[in-house]
């Protein structure tokens, strides 16, 4: 079932509003602080990834609001319903949504992931574009699947303690919706936004590739191009998957009519 705000592609509740209507009901939530709200991306590659894992399925299932964020869903919907206009991106959302906050007095941010050395020069870089934003906290974790025990709670405590009104964690697809959804019910957090690459980018050690690549829908290959080892399967495995399912959904939805 299609809403105002959604369209349904694999049987994810994608956002289909454009990135300021995003952001002002991102900000109304924060302001309110009484719903909180998870906002994660679905692109191609989490989709298929989902396909195969029930528990990352469910997770995106769960989320409140899903951004377009990949040219495969633009193409996605224009076969199914065409009603999603914009890629909506992580680091877009991440930028335009501190925009907003430092311009209307700021807010309280935590920032969960990378390593120390990103998390510092993110740090510095967020004071220096957005001085209203308090950065409240930053916690980067071990790099493994699944946290122990004692880990997981010294994150909890550390977070629980700072009172963010943005959780911001970047620990890659699926690892970082799956750890907001076992622990959203311990997060006293308007906002959790799962946002992968974006530590990177705004902290200045990866470099983004440039706009014009974006608006063409080729920022995927640019990526793919500058790190091939780690994005290769995205590309070759995980588009074909998140494809035919898209065109399974076609093909019922056409049965259906």
């Amino acid at each position: 079932m299609q809403s105002q705000t959604h369209e349904l592609i694999c049987g994810f509740r994608i956002d289909i509003r454009d990135l300021a209507r995003i952001v002002e009901d991102l900000w109304a939530r924060m302001r309110r602080g009484d719903n909180q709200c998870v906002v994660a991306c679905a692109n191609p590659h989490s989709i298929a990834l989902s396909l195969q894992d029930p528990e990352f399925y469910d997770t995106l299932r769960g989320t409140e609001i899903l951004l377009p964020d990949g040219i495969g869903l633009l193409l996605a919907s224009q076969l199914l319903y065409g009603r999603i206009k914009q890629r909506v991106c992580g680091p877009d959302l991440f930028l335009e949504f501190s925009k907003v906050c430092n311009e209307r007095g700021g807010a309280r941010y935590f920032f969960l992931g990378s390593t120390p050395e990103v998390l510092s020069q993110l740090e510095s870089n967020v004071a220096m574009q957005f001085p209203n934003i308090r950065i409240v906290g930053t916690y980067a974790p071990p790099f493994s699947n699944v946290f122990t025990h004692e880990e997981n709670e010294r994150i909890l405590s550390k977070i629980q303690s700072a009172q963010p009104e943005a959780l911001w964690v970047g620990m890659t697809a699926p690892k970082q919706e799956k750890w907001i959804h076992r622990n959203r019910n311990r997060l006293l957090v308007p906002i959790l936004g799962a946002i992968g690459a974006i530590f990177d980018f705004v902290a200045g050690t990866k470099k983004r590739p440039q706009k014009v690549f974006s608006d063409l829908g080729l920022e995927w290959l640019i990526r793919l191009l500058s790190d091939p080892c780690r994005l290769w399967k995205r590309s070759i495995i995980s588009f074909p998957v998140f494809f035919l399912a898209v065109l399974n959904q076609k093909r019922r939805k056409g049965q259906a009519r």
